[in-house]
């Protein structure tokens, strides 16, 4: 799990309570369940995730019988979510007590979830939304795991158009904080990102790009202007093209997928503008032989080398 961000973001559902009654010290099991309904929206430029959830709590009340009362009194667990803010219950904040003391409370919860992504594989990455619940309050409550009711995903649960989710499962972790270690559940839930989009608008045209930089080693070296005006072309498409992607991934201390094809891209635009000036010289000092066989050597090289450089990325 990785470390807290230097501010813990914490929404409390419930005012804090102070209670406590002798014979109830040890710890209170409360049941817990929590299945995603919708995820709406996911942006990459700020690493965060709106989501909506359902989530059910159970615990045992005493001297309280065949009631419905108020989620803000005492008696009651405090839950809590880690890094999720703007929360909005939809649902009454009421809990109902049956006939055995069992109390329930049920929520529908929208809110967003700030957690850092991993772009090191993007646009073909795949990211982890981490939902981690914990409960504090006196007497001190222990969250346990529902597993009689659905786990994770709503049954027929929708994908977003650019990702396909799937819950990979729940574990107990521990959060570091001011005071006490926390013991919170964690829902994890697998995001792969759907790559067409990407393929088809950013990855094609610039290879597109490159290959039309290539144009110049068909151009004979003594037409310099036109061999020029191929090249230089090429990079000013490119250089426009990548600035208007620019803004697809927030900035970030290391290299993404994208980022590497676009620098090789680049180096390659830039290799053929420079092939393009020393056959032009060649051919301006008489050695029209020697331009046309780099041009010939170009024309093989340069593919070639593109298909290994997309190979190994």
């Amino acid at each position: 799990m990785r470390s807290l961000p230097a501010r813990l973001i914490l929404l409390t559902l419930l005012p804090a309570t102070t209670w406590s009654q002798s014979g109830l010290r040890d710890t209170t099991e409360v049941f817990l369940q929590l299945y995603l309904l919708d995820l709406s929206r996911i942006d990459d430029t700020q690493e965060a995730i709106t989501a909506e959830f359902v989530i059910e709590i159970r615990w045992p009340m005493a001297g309280v019988r065949d009631t419905i009362m108020p989620y803000a009194t005492e008696r009651m667990p405090r839950v809590e979510f880690r890094d999720l803010i703007d929360l909005q219950p939809v649902y009454p904040n009421e809990v109902v007590v049956d006939g055995a003391g069992m109390a329930v409370y049920n929520q529908r919860l929208l809110g967003t979830i700030q957690q850092r992504f991993d772009f090191t594989d993007f646009p073909y990455d795949e990211q982890m939304l981490k939902i981690e619940v914990f409960t504090r309050g006196s007497p001190p409550y222990r969250l346990v795991p529902d597993t009689t009711a659905v786990l994770g995903l709503m049954p027929g649960f929708e994908d977003l158009t650019a990702w396909d989710i799937q819950f990979e499962g729940l574990h107990r972790t521990r959060l570091p904080g001011p005071g006490s270690t926390l013991e919170a559940l964690t829902y994890t839930f697998l995001l792969e990102r759907h790559s067409v989009y990407y393929f088809w608008k950013i990855l094609l045209p610039i290879s597109l790009i490159v290959l039309m930089s290539w144009g110049a080693f068909w151009v004979p070296a003594e037409e310099i202007s036109a061999q020029l005006t191929v090249s230089v072309t090429a990079i000013l498409t490119l250089i426009a093209f990548q600035f208007s992607v620019s803004q697809l991934v927030p900035p970030l201390s290391y290299l993404t997928y994208l980022d590497k094809f676009s620098a090789g891209a680049n180096f390659f635009v830039f290799l053929a503008f420079l092939e393009s000036i020393l056959t032009s010289y060649q051919a301006k000092v008489g050695r029209h032989r020697l331009s046309q066989r780099i041009d010939a050597f170009a024309r093989f090289f340069f593919p070639i080398a593109f298909i290994i450089f997309l190979l190994v990325i």
